[in-house]
């Protein structure tokens, strides 16, 4: 049984809402990292590509996404 285009639409969506609780979650880590006395520059830095990633990924779904629609 294949997926109708509706169940696509749900699944890349609820993906995208995924990442982006990822994006927040990692924006509240940065956050964090800057607020102590002596922020580790190599953890923010590792957060940011995160970031780029889950940016990328959005992208790339919401490409899809237009496809479906």
């Amino acid at each position: 049984m294949a997926l109708s285009n509706e169940e696509k639409i749900e699944i890349i969506q609820q993906h995208i809402k995924n990442i982006e609780y990822n994006v927040y979650n990692i924006n509240i880590s940065i956050l964090e990292e800057n607020a102590v006395l002596v922020p580790n520059t190599t953890s923010i830095e590792a957060l940011e590509l995160q970031l780029e990633d889950l940016n990328s990924k959005i992208t790339v779904l919401n490409t899809e996404l237009g496809k479906l629609q």
